[in-house]
């Protein structure tokens, strides 16, 4: 008997790590996988849960990475390790030490990224790294036998680190190299951990040197910057790496539909209620339906029947006149509101802002057209605004 979905079921899911290698999947998906599974089973975060995705974890990782590594001289030595190990830094140098968890195996080490298999990596342990160093780690036992995954640990010599305050926080669909956001204003702080030399910096993207702007302490920025910093002697003799980061300002507007469950036809994505109804006109995050759609529309659920008089749409494409039509709908009948269909009208820094009747919506629905050039519109932000005092005059009059 074929069991047929409801809406709002869920058939399947799926993570992708397409381009990462075994070590890296493993480390993509180790945390992100079992909460996902339980999302789907039950729905919910079971109670419990963090302490099981815990025991589960210590399990996993013992087996694919049979070793304890130990490095010393990290500047920050209470973290563990990212995805792709950013933050295994060191201002100074690092030592490196290993153990396997198995009497009689032998950990294989490489400092150059190759694979620890290899002849070169037997019975070869690093000293006191100084340098930047890829450094690979494999398990084998007395026969000599890999045991588990190999691994990486990626140590950067960075004498300085940059941090943010003040940006907003990340939701899971963000990528790890998504530049911080913030709304008004934002402290960025330099810490020098090497503890001599002195710190300047550019807010244009140039090379930081001896004639650039000394840092003295945490810099309030209120526009798009991208910010480098490096660290020098009283000489004017660059000490080690550079770092540089970008900070992006973004707008938030009074949105009626702002954190409502919104969905995409024909085909769901998960980015559409991200991006599309949260209440920030960010021209870096948007949604766009595939390209091969043969249609694609985007709605909201108010959670209520409420009252609304316009609706601004902000593209990210603001030199192509994005086409559509919006209607909305208290029940199972749609309305036709705003008709571009035919639209040559740029959607400028302000969007395209369209005015209508007073009336009272449930549900609202974006329904995409093609451009001339064949491609669909990319929505930054859709506001669902009140209904202003013009459109309620004009509605309680008659006009």
């Amino acid at each position: 008997e074929a069991y047929e979905l409801e809406e709002g079921d869920v058939a399947g899911a799926a993570m992708s790590v397409s381009g990462l290698e075994g070590f890296l999947a493993v480390s993509a998906l180790r945390h992100r996988l079992p909460r996902m599974a339980e999302a789907l089973w039950s729905g919910h975060g079971a109670p419990g849960l963090d302490h099981r995705v815990f025991l589960a974890d210590s399990v996993l990782m013992r087996g694919l990475r049979p070793a304890r590594i130990v490095a010393t001289g990290r500047t920050d030595p209470t973290f563990d390790g990212s995805v792709l190990n950013r933050r295994d830094r060191f201002a100074e140098g690092v030592i490196i030490e290993s153990e396997a968890y198995l009497p009689g195996d032998r950990v294989l080490i490489t400092l150059d990224g190759s694979h620890p298999a290899g002849a070169r990596a037997r019975g070869r342990r690093p000293g006191r790294l100084t340098t930047t160093t890829p450094v690979r780690f494999q398990v084998v036992d007395p026969a000599g036998r890999v045991r588990g995954f190999p691994w990486l640990r990626f140590f950067e010599r960075r004498p300085l680190e940059v941090s943010v305050r003040g940006a907003l926080p990340e939701g899971p669909e963000a990528s790890p190299v998504d530049p911080p956001r913030f709304v008004d204003s934002v402290t960025v702080v330099v810490r020098n951990d090497m503890g001599d030399g002195e710190i300047r910096f550019t807010t244009d993207g140039t090379d930081p040197d001896t004639s650039s702007v000394l840092y003295s302490g945490p810099l309030a920025l209120s526009e798009t910057t991208w910010f480098r910093a490096r660290l020098f002697t009283e000489a004017g003799t660059p000490l080690g790496d550079g770092e540089s980061v970008s900070f992006v300002r973004v707008d938030r507007v009074a949105n009626l539909a702002r954190g409502r469950p919104a969905r995409t036809g024909p085909s769901p994505t998960v980015a559409a209620a991200a991006y599309a109804f949260d209440g920030l006109v960010d021209p870096t995050r948007s949604w766009a339906p595939p390209s091969h759609a043969e249609s694609a529309w985007i709605q909201v659920d108010l959670g209520r029947d409420v009252g609304v008089g316009g609706v601004t749409l902000h593209s990210a494409r603001p030199w192509v006149p994005p086409r559509y039509r919006i209607r909305g709908s208290v029940g199972d009948g749609w309305t036709l509101l705003v008709d571009r269909s035919e639209n040559e009208e740029l959607p400028g820094d302000e969007g395209l802002r369209d005015e209508f009747d007073s009336r009272s919506l449930h549900t609202m629905r974006v329904e995409l057209i093609r451009s001339p050039d064949g491609s669909w519109p990319r929505l930054v932000e859709v506001v669902v605004r009140p209904p202003s005092m013009l459109t309620a005059d004009r509605s309680e009059s008659g006009w």
